[in-house]
């Protein structure tokens, strides 16, 4: 994939978070891509492998980049390992060169033996780039708490002592920190498609700890983000699988909605509906377990999306 052009050299690089110059040159065009970078993430010990990037450099500047993230998943108890593809980006002065599909396409033939299929949430407008590639959209399901369920989680979290609730965490205690890494690897299931390897990407959304809680009682996290004003339930990690109906009448404000899909003896709890990703991206998928996402009514967890 290396190239001369007006005398200057195009070269390929992957898999090369641990080299500091090139991972800053990752940071350069994603700040002005996306402005954010990977930095801390990194510091903190977020990066663990599975995030793998594919890229191409031009006199020590990132012209284009797409990333690969191995993601382990349970679908409805089976073992899945998929490729999601993601951090798609190309210097402002380098597009409409084909740059992005020639990475798009050396990450999907270096990995492809070692997965069930690949995925990846686009941009608006770039949904022909991935119709093109020979991806197929499919659609999610959303689930929202049903409004009687919601009234009885609050009315017995009403009558709860304090360290039975899912309380916000002090985001000084190191110690807390480093209690909620270990319950992101010993956390039981509670999604119908449960994120394994989570650790990462949710070391990157959470890092700040805003939107971490913590039950004393179980010695058990959460995550509850907002959305629209409205409080959504991300994750759950406690060692102990409990009724999600038990997890929602230990937090002391109404969840509007879960951020993954629950698991089969939850889902009474909830009005499904389809979800096609709105004004934000479409899901393309490329393989038959992929497809089976919207066949069973499920959705990739919101903390597992890179």
């Amino acid at each position: 994939m290396n190239e001369h052009k007006g005398g200057n050299h195009i070269e390929f690089v992957k898999h090369y978070m641990a080299d500091d110059g090139l991972r800053a040159a990752l940071n350069a065009l994603t700040r002005q891509t996306f402005g954010f970078d990977f930095e801390k993430w990194y510091a903190d010990g977020g990066w663990e492998g599975d995030y793998l990037p594919y890229s191409l450099m031009e006199g020590g500047r990132m012209l284009a980049n797409v990333s690969a993230n191995r993601m382990r998943f349970l679908q409805n108890g089976q073992e899945r390992r998929y490729i999601q593809l993601g951090t798609v980006m190309t210097d402002k002065a380098y597009r409409r060169r084909g740059l992005a599909a020639q990475l798009m396409r050396a990450a999907m033939d270096d990995l492809r033996g070692e997965c069930d299929g690949f995925y990846l949430f686009g941009d608006l407008s770039a949904l022909g780039f991935y119709d093109k590639l020979g991806f197929s959209r499919i659609a999610e399901t959303r689930y929202a708490l049903r409004e009687d369920a919601r009234q009885a989680a609050l009315a017995q979290a009403a009558q709860r002592k304090r360290a039975e609730l899912f309380l916000p965490v002090d985001r000084t205690d190191e110690a807390v920190a480093a209690r909620y890494r270990q319950a992101l690897a010993a956390g039981v299931p509670y999604a119908a498609l449960e994120h394994v390897n989570r650790r990462s990407l949710h070391l990157f959304y959470t890092m700040s700890m805003k939107t971490v809680r913590y039950c004393a009682e179980l010695d058990a996290f959460c995550v509850l983000a907002r959305e629209d004003g409205q409080a959504v339930l991300q994750s759950v990690l406690c060692a102990l699988r409990l009724p999600l109906a038990d997890i929602l009448s230990r937090i002391d404000e109404p969840v509007a909605a879960l951020g993954f899909a629950p698991e089969a003896s939850d889902a009474a709890l909830f009005d499904a509906q389809p979800w096609d990703g709105g004004e934000d991206y479409r899901l393309f998928v490329l393989g038959d377990s992929l497809r089976e996402v919207q066949v069973q009514g499920l959705c990739f967890p919101a903390l597992s999306h890179a």
